[in-house]
């Protein structure tokens, strides 16, 4: 019998990266009797981020074998106000488990198999800063010149890992490098006075410019890449500005990654990762694709965990209710997941709820998002609680729902768990992108493939005024957001939609089969090469 194999998987306390790392590791898990897995992450909670990985093995129904197999280590217990704050805890508690495990004179042959040492280690964006904690450890180890090898999951497309840190085209030492390049040399022009250089270069990163492409991205303007500047919040200290550092944090640790996995369908990108084999022929690059229990690419999320707890009842009897009074595919679900909403734009859900209140036929919504329902005014959830047809929600069962007869269409930021989950379930999008790969995944499923609209008169900041590459001359004024708006709520109930929803489906077939037999299953074969070393 073989040897067994340790994985090691460090994922920061991100929802939309925890929760595809976490079936991925599930999935290995199930097709490979000789892997163990210890999966690390912060044992603290915030607003944004409770460790969910309970639901999660509920949800995925994994069996008591494989559960053997995987070690849960969460790192700190306790409130803290912030997802910042969560990573840092977790990064600075690793050392307390990474150190013994690596120092650990015994770990080559331990009986143990999650004390052994790990044939790799995993991590995704947000934990690029791991390698140096790693390296730093087996300096002082046993074992001080094994280079373990790393993998980055990539919890989005692959033309943004291509775009921003592969690719040298345009830019032959790397976009991110280029931008911080410039960043430096104003600051010493005295142009930004004492602005930080991750700001000055987020700053850059918005600005107009050339045209961005790859293999699979239709061109784009640069201001494109970030459309919502006026609506998020973008002080020094936010999320938005702090994406430029975590971007070059990501170029500087580039080289230390063995593999790179890639969560959507290659069939959406096809030739992105044989362009990146070309520029970096040395790292590999594994379009996995999305990641689901087995059972749900047959016919989806089961009855038996689609409900399991009381705000998921509420979800499910509304749905029921809408589909016996509206009928099947009439609901519009909105949700925009757990980084970005236009919280320095509140018209703009203003005008989302008035338009929705205004369609006619009558179009019944679900509203989800603790984050996004921070940011509706007062009056325009008294206009949902008073209309019969809206709900308004903080958490709702997405599997679930997508997968109910009554929902018929998807109002999301186009992040890559979202386009994936609806592909699976046969919804249509309308796509509300904000920053980083939501703009470049917006963009290659509506223009690239026709599988759904996009709002582009929301868009504000360097994009007043100017055109997308598409045409569309962006005004950003609130009646041309609410005429756009209505427009699409007409256009997606009448034939244009209809024809929409048939290219969706015959994606989804598409893609099923892929997972079974195409370049995602090739994939994920692959992975016993790093079982093997």
């Amino acid at each position: 019998m073989p040897s067994p194999t340790h994985f090691v998987v460090v994922c920061t306390p991100i929802f939309g990266h925890a929760r595809p790392t976490f079936t991925f590791c599930m999935n290995l898990l199930n097709e490979h009797p000789n892997l163990y897995i210890t999966y690390v992450c912060t044992g603290t909670h915030s607003p944004m981020f409770t460790p969910p990985f309970e639901r999660e093995m509920t949800l995925y129904s994994l069996k008591l074998e494989p559960r053997s197999r995987l070690n849960i280590k969460l790192l700190g217990e306790g409130a803290l106000r912030t997802t910042m704050e969560q990573i840092i805890s977790l990064f600075t508690l690793l050392p307390t488990y990474l150190g013994p495990l690596l120092g650990n004179p015994e770990a080559i042959s331990s009986n143990d198999a999650f004390q052994r040492l790990p044939s790799a280690l995993m991590i995704e964006p947000g934990g690029f800063a791991v390698t140096d904690i790693l390296d730093a450890i087996m300096l002082s180890t046993p074992y001080p010149t094994l280079r373990i090898p790393v993998l980055a999951f990539f919890a989005t497309n692959a033309a943004i890992l291509n775009l921003y840190w592969i690719r040298k085209d345009e830019h032959p030492e790397t976009y991110w490098k280029s931008i911080y390049a410039e960043a430096e040399n104003e600051l010493a022009a005295g142009l930004h006075g004492d602005l930080a250089l991750g700001n000055v270069a987020f700053k850059i990163w918005c600005r107009p410019g050339g045209i961005v492409k790859t293999p699979n991205l239709p061109p784009m303007y640069n201001y494109e890449l970030n459309p919502q500047t006026e609506a998020m919040a973008t002080d020094p200290l936010s999320f938005a500005v702090a994406q430029a550092d975590l971007c070059k944090s990501i170029t500087d640790r580039v080289s230390r990654i063995s593999g790179f996995l890639i969560h959507t369908s290659p069939l959406m990108e096809p030739d992105e990762v044989e362009d990146m084999e070309r520029t970096s022929p040395d790292q590999a690059f594994l379009h996995i694709g999305p990641q689901y229990p087995p059972q749900w690419w047959e016919e989806g999320i089961p009855e038996k965990v689609s409900i399991l707890s009381d705000e998921d009842q509420r979800t499910i009897s509304f749905l029921d209710d809408m589909g016996a009074r509206f009928g099947k595919k009439s609901i519009l679900y909105i949700s925009f997941g757990t980084l970005f909403v236009p919280s320095q734009r509140p018209q703009l859900f203003d005008a989302l709820i008035k338009t929705i209140l205004s369609a006619d036929p009558p179009l019944p919504f679900v509203f989800a998002g603790a984050k996004s329902s921070a940011n509706i005014s007062s009056e325009a959830k008294e206009l949902i609680e008073g209309c019969g047809r809206g709900l308004l929600a903080d958490f709702v069962p997405q599997q679930a729902l997508l997968k109910h007869d009554a929902t018929g269409y998807y109002l999301c930021h186009a992040g890559s768990n979202s386009i994936s989950e609806a592909f699976l379930n046969g919804v249509p999008m309308i796509l509300w992108p904000y920053s980083i790969d939501q703009p470049l995944i917006a963009n290659q499923v509506s223009v690239g493939l026709g599988l759904a609209f996009e709002l582009v008169q929301v868009r504000n900041g360097e994009s007043i005024g100017k055109p997308s590459h598409r045409g569309t001359i962006v005004h950003g004024t609130q009646e041309a957001v609410e005429a756009e708006m209505s427009d699409i709520w007409t256009r997606m109930r009448g034939e244009e939609g209809q024809k929409m929803r048939e290219r969706v489906i015959t994606f989804r077939n598409a893609m099923k089969e892929d997972y079974k037999t195409g370049k995602a299953r090739r994939a994920m074969d692959r992975m016993s090469v790093f079982m093997e070393q």
